[in-house]
């Protein structure tokens, strides 16, 4: 089964595609990136695409950034069922020109080769996330138990944490920490016209958080992530009187399939 990688770039993308096997690259060139579709359509028995995620040096999005994101997300809606997935490509043009500058390449082989370069990091194993289109839906019974925890003023949402709670009427006001950039894009265009009380930031930054928490008088206030973003130790940071909703693969409280700890860090 062939994979297919993509470099995006608004006047032209490479697509670099492998053997029937998988394993190795076979086949470079650059389409224009209306044609991204099309040109995976003609790949016989394709079974993965890897889009490159051009963040900038200090994991921020971009206006390029953006463009990849949504071209992923169309894509993967366009050829459903086989899996779209994105990697970090910071790197891939600087070494894709390095490379065409020791061989005395052409330049315009750039996009093929960077395509190339995010195949060979995501057979690395380098972190990716799947692309979707729409956001998760949450129950009504994990909605009911945050609401049951409550009332709160506001939520901080972390990681990937109950996912779409936000379009939910639970508390006035979100600050969501976001760390995939396909949700982070799919949030965005979700909330963007409809909540303006919500704020939205790629990536856990711990340090604003716990800035932002650290005012004691804020008693009605929930912090939600999954295990992945918070250990036991962690908990002792915490300020007083804060309810926290961790999701883990086990745990006391479990609802339609999902396990999760509720915490209320309160002063002894």
């Amino acid at each position: 089964m062939r994979k297919a990688s993509i470099d995006f770039g608004f006047k032209r993308s490479g697509i670099a595609i492998s053997d029937p096997n998988g394993k190795i690259i076979t086949t470079v060139k650059t389409v224009k990136p209306s044609k991204i579709v099309e040109e995976l359509k003609n790949i016989e028995s394709l079974c993965e695409v890897i889009f490159g995620l051009p963040l900038n040096l200090k994991m921020r999005f971009t206006r390029s950034t953006t463009a990849a994101v949504d071209k992923a997300i169309e894509v993967a809606k366009l050829i459903a069922p086989i899996p779209v997935y994105m990697v970090d490509e910071r790197f891939t043009s600087t070494i894709a020109n390095a490379q065409i500058r020791s061989s005395n390449s052409k330049k315009s082989l750039v996009d093929g080769l960077s395509a190339s370069i995010i195949f060979q990091d995501y057979m690395r194993g380098i972190k990716r996330h799947r692309v979707s289109w729409k956001l998760p839906k949450i129950s009504d019974e994990i909605v009911n138990l945050i609401s049951g925890c409550g009332p709160f003023e506001k939520i901080y949402l972390v990681g990937g944490g109950m996912r779409g709670l936000e379009l939910k009427n639970v508390a006035p006001k979100y600050e969501i920490f976001e760390d995939d950039p396909v949700c982070f894009r799919l949030r965005g265009l979700n909330i963007s016209e409809t909540k303006s009380n919500i704020s939205l930031h790629f990536g856990v930054f711990w340090d604003i958080i716990l800035y932002e928490l650290s005012d004691n008088s804020i008693c009605s206030t929930l912090l939600i992530c999954d295990d992945i973003h918070i250990r036991d130790d962690e908990i002792k940071k915490l300020p007083f009187e804060l309810t926290t909703i961790v999701e883990t693969k086990e745990g006391p409280v479990k609802v339609g399939g999902r396990s999760m700890k509720i915490l209320k860090v309160k002063q002894l």
